[in-house]
């Protein structure tokens, strides 16, 4: 049993298709039960692919036990290499959540399309096509990339020079727009500005926060 309105889950997806794409492999409930609302779960850490094996041996001991827990999956790089899948059951159900049941809340679908058109519009003079890149500042910083440090011979990250230095030695134009998931302009991404002038980030595109109703 899954809690949806334990968070902003419905705010973001279709929480209508979502329940109805699972209901042939979980039960899935708005809201906690009455009965354990009172009840604090207990808190499984597990990997971003998960075996049967593993539920088996390392969770469903701990549910049988509390019958109430609240799993914690843990993201990594690993999580985004293919590889042969080792548990066809299981691999069958991630790819229906990721590709049938998490569907974006209209609202928010509406959103993302006006992003893309007016980035689309700045984008025009190189045939409307444009990037879109995450590159959050406050990340940059706790990994030390915004300041360049010329002792640093094996540097692991990249800053907004590098991200503009490497695509322009892809072949894109400087009339190539670029969006930035990033909420504000920070100086360090000056640089980037320098070689694709129209960089934008979501002040430009003016976005506002909306509250979105649930869907049931």
């Amino acid at each position: 049993m899954q809690c949806l309105f334990c968070s902003d889950f419905d705010k973001i997806y279709d929480v209508g298709n979502f329940i109805s794409s699972l209901s042939d492999v979980v039960r899935v409930v708005g809201r906690v039960p009455d009965e354990v609302r009172s009840i604090t779960p207990t808190v499984i850490k597990v990997p971003c692919k998960i075996t049967s094996e593993y539920i088996k041996e390392m969770v469903t001991p701990i549910f049988k036990k509390n019958m109430f827990i609240q799993l914690k999956v843990t993201i990594s790089t690993s999580c985004l290499k293919a590889e042969e899948p080792s548990d066809a059951d299981v691999e069958a159900i991630r790819c229906l959540v990721t590709y049938e049941s998490l569907k974006f809340h209209p609202q928010v679908q509406k959103l993302g399309e006006r992003v893309i058109s007016r980035v689309r519009e700045a984008g025009e003079s190189s045939g409307g096509r444009f990037l879109a890149i995450y590159l959050h500042v406050d990340a940059l910083k706790q990994k030390g990339c915004v300041q360049p440090d010329e002792t640093k011979k094996n540097k692991k990250c990249f800053d907004a020079y590098d991200v503009g230095a490497f695509l322009k030695s892809l072949g894109f134009s400087s009339h190539t727009a670029i969006y930035l998931t990033e909420s504000r302009w920070d100086q360090s991404l000056d640089p980037l500005k320098d070689i694709f002038p129209k960089v934008f980030t979501k002040v430009w595109v003016n976005l506002v926060t909306l509250y979105y109703p649930h869907s049931i």
